[in-house]
């Protein structure tokens, strides 16, 4: 994942501990891989993320944050942060939008440069969905 990305996926574990890094799959080697107990086939992959002070470089927190790579997991989505460069929003929105979890009024937070036109062009692109938020 990208800096702001890992930036906020950190600081919300740290806040409510149940996060999940939907990530391409060019992240995949970046990532560290146990196997998961309940399956024999499933795989946990975490995201191992160290955020620094910026004045002296020290390491204010380090923790592994759950990972998963697009299109291989279909769990529904409640909430999640797009932290892409403006250009590339729409496509990974169009990625995961059949997860969104419509029935529970999904959010999508826009955590990009540009946030106020990129949610234009995201409405519009998905408008026939009123169902899910995009903030």
């Amino acid at each position: 994942g990208g800096s702001i990305g890992l930036l906020f996926a950190a600081a919300m574990q740290r806040a409510c501990g149940d996060v999940t890094m939907l990530l391409r799959k060019h992240h995949k080697p970046r990532l560290s891989v146990t196997s998961c107990e309940k399956s024999f086939t499933a795989t946990n992959y975490f995201a191992p993320v160290q955020v620094c002070r910026p004045s002296d470089r020290q390491i204010n927190t380090s923790c592994d944050i759950r990972a998963e790579i697009i299109g291989d997991v279909h769990d529904p989505i409640e909430c999640v942060l797009i932290c892409t460069k403006a250009n590339d929003a729409i496509t990974a929105l169009s990625s995961i939008w059949d997860r969104l979890d419509c029935k529970n009024a999904a959010k999508v937070i826009i955590l990009s440069n540009g946030a106020l036109a990129i949610r234009d062009s995201i409405q519009r692109h998905f408008n026939d969905h009123q169902d899910v938020q995009i903030i």
